[in-house]
Formats: structure tokens, C-alpha cells, sequence
């Protein structure tokens, strides 16, 4: 599973080396701070097993500082440099290098281009170009910081314990012949080295008396009072949020409409999409129609809420996708049979994955089916469990069924879900566990409203 951050010079050539691989998060262009600071936090809600980022994509300030974000919200991802034209010493490369950034790709733009003529032209036309055969080579090497042990030039290099010396016989540790002139070693020893003078200590009593009454005289004007800085939250890009169940009825349409709600009611420009696969449950929206959509063309509204009854494979999507700060999926059922449902796919690639289910043991028998498939596909993403339709005392009962071992495991965390199977309101109990789950689990950024700097 592969993330791309790559110019468009590049991008066919790093295509190339990883052809027939699963790309699940790419972005292509050169990007100003602010927005390769949100692909790298997009990238992040994203499980990647290697992500690949060229640094002529964005300037080296905005690279270190997105890849320092990414770096802390994902500390197993191999990150992969594409640094062209770069040497050791580069700055940037060696501010990135404590990151645990051990794969740099450094082709020389010159050996990319090629000066072949006639038939040798239309050869290198068909073999694959410089940085798409180093690119190839690093990956099919081992994770280990001697792939970048020549980078490391900075102020802190890794010191290695030296190599204790074999012990050698005593014929070999005579040497045949003397390694210095006699005549200069004697001269040496007969050269006198004066001591240095011993150092004069100052007593206090020698302080001018008027000096240490003149420094009490002087008058330190106070720092200047402090501005505080006053923060606003605001949402940062576009965050997807998928909600769905294992099985039918299971409160997900429920569930996405309320999260929904509950961030237009914070200010939030969100709407939730259909994305259910029409051959395990029927969709729901047809039912919810009382105007038109305002913040994009082509969806209905309800309850002050934009909706959409198209899926993530659908051209409206893309077309309405940029107009919002959230964008919530309502999966519906995500497996039937063991076989994935249609839109399986971008429930596990959503920055914020929630399970809907009921606290009976049949559901619990579902919810491991879900967690069988994903363990079969190799993948184990971090996921919300909203336990419907519950109390305390069965809500306890219910999470207790997985051990706190098999929790961390799976990256499993349960919710008692407060939410009610009402379109049209929210009960003061779910609001607020909505707004804290909100605040926990979605990202946000802190904006300055004033320009004053610390």
C-alpha cells in the first residue's frame, strides 16, 4: 500500500518503479506550505506501508514540516526521499534524516537526460529511466540507517564504539626498524617546558565598592506586557468519515446523518453521501428530500443538511467533494457472505473509520466476521466501534467480549452510541457525547484571529 507526494516531472518515472502496486493516496503538482501540510495530514489518516515523497513538490521549509507531522501520526511508515540533484550536506535532507527518513533516492539530472543519438536514442526510449531503476533498487532494500549512513553530515552523528585492536605476538609488535630519528626524540627530552603561572584568584574584598553601589542604583525597565494570542479552531482540508456495519440494520444511515448534523450545528460545511452497495442494503436518502443542496450543485437537503445519493465512484462526488470541510460516507453493510461490499475499498482508505453495531452476541458474531476479513486482506486499520441500541450494563458486557490484548491488537476503541434512530433531532445526551467524540477523534488546526507574534 503506497502514498505519492511527487512533481510532475517525476511522476511517470516513480509510476514506473512501482507499477502493479496498490497506490492508495497520491498527489501530483508542486504545492504551496499550506497545502502540502494538508496532503501529508490526509496521508496520514491513510495505513501505508511506504510513502514516497519528491522534494521539488513543495519548498524545503514546508517539506520538513509536513513530513514532521506525518512522522508523528505515523511512526512505522518507510518514507521514501526523492531527492534529484541533491548531495550529502544538502540541508534539507540532513534536517530530515533524525525523522528516521533512511531511503534517499538522488539521481543527477544529468544522467536522466540522456545525450544518446540515432539507434541509441531509441533504445534508451524503451529502458526505463535513471530514477526509475534507483527508485526500484532502494525499495527492494532493507529498512536500515546505512542507506544513509553517507548523508549524515549533520551536528549529530552516530557514534559507533571503535573495534578492539587484535592482540598481537610480541616479534610483530616490535617494529624492525625505529619509526622516528633517534637524534630528534633525544633533542626532545632535552627541551624545558616552564609551568604555566598558577592562576590569581580574586577575593571579594577587592571589588571597587563604588562599582557594586552603582550597579544596585541602575534602574531594569520591566519586558513589555505579553499579548495573548486568542485562537479560533477551523478545520484543515477535506476529512472523510466512513460509518458502517456489518450487517443491515446496524444504525449506520443513522449514525452518518447525525455526525453529519451535529458538525453543520459546529458551523461546518459537511454533507454525507450514500455509498452503500444497493445489492446488500437499499439506500435510505430518496426518502429524505426537502429542497436542494446549497453548497453544491446535483444533492438534496434535509434538516439543514446536504445529501447526496451517489457513492465515492461517482463523477458528482469528485464534483462535490471540494466544496465541503468533512465528508461523511454512509457505508451501509460492509460485508455479506465474507465478501466485501462495493465501496469496501474507501472505508479503509477514510481519514476516521466507524463501525456501527448492536450489543447482542449475533452482532458481536458479525463484528468478527469484518475483523476476519480484514485480517485475510493482511490489513489492520484503527477503528471506532458505536455500540447501538445499548445501556451501560450491556454496553459493558458487549466490550468486554474482546480482551484489552486483542483491542490494542485490532486498534479497536467502543463507544456507548448515545445516538437515536431520529432524523430530526438530537437528544442533549448524544449531543453531548457527539461533540466530544468529535473533538477527540476529528483533526483540527488552531488559526490566529489576531496578527500578533510571541
Amino acid at each position: 500500500m503506497y502514498g505519492l507526494l511527487v512533481s510532475p516531472k517525476n511522476r511517470d518515472d516513480i509510476y514506473e518503479a512501482i507499477e502493479g502496486k496498490e497506490i492508495w493516496y497520491e498527489q501530483s503538482g508542486f504545492f504551496t506550505p499550506d497545502e502540502f501540510l494538508q496532503h501529508c495530514q490526509s496521508a496520514a489518516g491513510v495505513h501505508l506501508q511506504v510513502l514516497i515523497v519528491d522534494m521539488d513538490c513543495t519548498d524545503p521549509s514546508a517539506l520538513i514540516k509536513g513530513l514532521r507531522f506525518y512522522r508523528a501520526s505515523r511512526k512505522s511508515t518507510r518514507i521514501v526521499l526523492v531527492a534529484s540533484g541533491r548531495q550529502p550536506g544538502d540541508p534539507t535532507v540532513t534536517m530530515l534524516l533524525p525523522l528516521q527518513i533512511w531511503d534517499i533516492v538522488a539521481p543527477d539530472p544529468e544522467d536522466q537526460s540522456g545525450t544518446a543519438d540515432g539507434e541509441e536514442d531509441a533504445e534508451d526510449e524503451e529502458m526505463p529511466s535513471y530514477l526509475t531503476l534507483l527508485l526500484k533498487q532502494q525499495l527492494a532494500m532493507e529498512l536500515d540507517y546505512g542507506n544513509v549512513a553517507r548523508w549524515d553530515v549533520g551536528l549529530n552523528p552516530v557514534q559507533q564504539s571503535p573495534t578492539p585492536a587484535k592482540r598481537k605476538s610480541k616479534e610483530r609488535s616490535q617494529p624492525s626498524q625505529p619509526q622516528f630519528d633517534p637524534a630528534i626524540i633525544e633533542h626532545l627530552h632535552t627541551l624545558s617546558v616552564e609551568p604555566p603561572p598558577p592562576r590569581e584568584k580574586i577575593k571579594p574584598s577587592q571589588f571597587d565598592p563604588a562599582i557594586i553601589e552603582h550597579l544596585h542604583t541602575i534602574a531594569v525597565e520591566p519586558p513589555p506586557p505579553r499579548v495573548d494570542v486568542r485562537y479560533e479552531k477551523q478545520i484543515v482540508g477535506t476529512f472523510v468519515i466512513a460509518v458502517g456495519s456489518p450487517d443491515r440494520r446496524g444504525g449506520s444511515t443513522s449514525a452518518a446523518l447525525q455526525i453529519t448534523k451535529a458538525l453543520c450545528q459546529q458551523g461546518h460545511k459537511a454533507a454525507c453521501f450514500e455509498a452503500n452497495d444497493p445489492d446488500m442494503s437499499p439506500g435510505a436518502f430518496e426518502f429524505l428530500l426537502e429542497g436542494e443542496s446549497i453548497h453544491a450543485v446535483g444533492g438534496s437537503r434535509f434538516q439543514d443538511i446536504d445529501l447526496f445519493q451517489v457513492g465515492p465512484d461517482h463523477k458528482l462526488f469528485h464534483a462535490a467533494y471540494p466544496h465541503y470541510n468533512y465528508v461523511i460516507l454512509d457505508m451501509g453493510q460492509l460485508i455479506k457472505n465474507k465478501e466485501p461490499s462495493k465501496h469496501f475499498d474507501y472505508f479503509l482508505k477514510a481519514n476516521l473509520r466507524i463501525v456501527t453495531t448492536g450489543p447482542t452476541l449475533a452482532e458481536f458474531d458479525r463484528l468478527t466476521k469484518l475483523l476476519g476479513l480484514l485480517h485475510e486482506q493482511g490489513v489492520v486499520s484503527p477503528m471506532q466501534v458505536l455500540v447501538n441500541y445499548a445501556d451501560e450494563e450491556s454496553f459493558s458486557a458487549f466490550e468486554r467480549y474482546f480482551s484489552k490484548e486483542e483491542q490494542k491488537q485490532l486498534e479497536l476503541t467502543f463507544h456507548l452510541n448515545g445516538f437515536i434512530p431520529d432524523y430530526y433531532k438530537i437528544s442533549a445526551p448524544a449531543k453531548k457525547m457527539l461533540h466530544e467524540f468529535i473533538k477527540k477523534y476529528v483533526h483540527t488546526q488552531k488559526k490566529k484571529s489576531w496578527q500578533f507574534w510571541r
